[in-house]
């Protein structure tokens, strides 16, 4: 059995991780998030620019 996540599913699950993401203390990075071969990489960024390459990857994944 294959799942479709929806859009709503996954931008869920990516505000679970930014959240961590903002968590205070140890160094928090996301390495890769893939869905059909679109990756999204967290690691090393500021909250800001998260912000910005998370909005467009969930906007890359309801378009396509």
């Amino acid at each position: 059995m294959t799942l479709q996540p929806t859009v709503q599913a996954v931008a869920a699950v990516i505000g679970l991780i930014r959240d961590w993401l903002r968590r205070p203390g140890a160094q928090r990075s996301v390495r890769r998030v893939e869905i059909d071969g679109d990756v999204l990489k967290l690691t090393g960024t500021s909250s800001e620019l998260q912000e910005r390459l998370v909005d467009d990857w969930i906007k890359r994944r309801a378009a396509g």
